[in-house]
């Protein structure tokens, strides 16, 4: 995976950071996280791409 990010403003690098990691974070336990509906599936992109 290559991630690329751009943080606009601040001015605090350790705040800066954990925003990052915080949005990066929640991003990928979005993406990764299964739809009500295929509860029952497994999560899979076969058929898909």
């Amino acid at each position: 995976m290559n991630l690329h990010t751009e943080l606009r403003y601040g001015f605090n690098s350790h705040h800066m950071s954990e925003a990052l990691f915080k949005s990066l974070g929640r991003s990928l336990a979005q993406a990764y996280s299964p739809r009500p509906q295929d509860q029952n599936q497994a999560m899979s992109t076969k058929g898909i791409l």
